[in-house]
């Protein structure tokens, strides 16, 4: 049973528009009907060391299970939740999801269609494929 007080968003887009900004705008002003946002979940934080942006792509896979294991505790506890990642394909957002479901969480899906320059240097290339192939 869906709790209406228990809210997951989740954010997809490709690198450069906007996830992150509109997570943290998201978490400092919550709409007044539900309860504060407690976490913003990004795969992100994990390539940070002391505040340097460091991106591995062998850990990636390792920075996505640490990014749910962190959303499945919040909502364990029953709090609100930002999931930003990329999640272009239907399959890197599926656990958030089922943890929605499993929880009793309200999912509000974001996809933002915007650009920006990334803010971690991803080539354009790669940000146009991650445009062309979202799901």
């Amino acid at each position: 049973m869906i709790d209406y007080n228990k809210y997951i968003f989740i954010l997809a887009g490709s690198a450069g528009s906007g996830k992150s900004t509109l997570a943290r705008k998201l978490k400092s002003n919550a709409p007044k009907y539900i309860n504060p946002i407690e976490g913003i979940c990004e795969a992100d934080d994990f390539f940070m060391q002391d505040g340097e942006y460091k991106f591995n792509p062998k850990l990636l896979f390792e920075a996505h299970r640490e990014c749910q294991e962190k959303a499945e505790q919040l909502m364990y506890t029953g709090d609100n939740l930002i999931v930003s990642n990329t999640n272009i394909k239907s399959r890197d957002r599926k656990s958030y999801f089922q943890f929605a479901e499993e929880y009793g969480y309200e999912v509000v899906f974001i996809h933002l269609n915007t650009q920006f320059k990334s803010v971690h240097d991803v080539p354009e290339e790669v940000v146009q494929r991650m445009r062309d192939t979202y799901e």
